[in-house]
């Protein structure tokens, strides 16, 4: 069970810091 959360922890964080690369890249431009 303790793994499963951590999956999804990681999974929600990497796409979290894709999104604020992403939208920081946008501001940038």
């Amino acid at each position: 069970m303790m793994e499963k959360i951590k999956q999804t922890t990681a999974l929600t964080l990497f796409c979290t810091v894709f999104y604020l690369v992403a939208d920081w890249m946008e501001w940038v431009r």
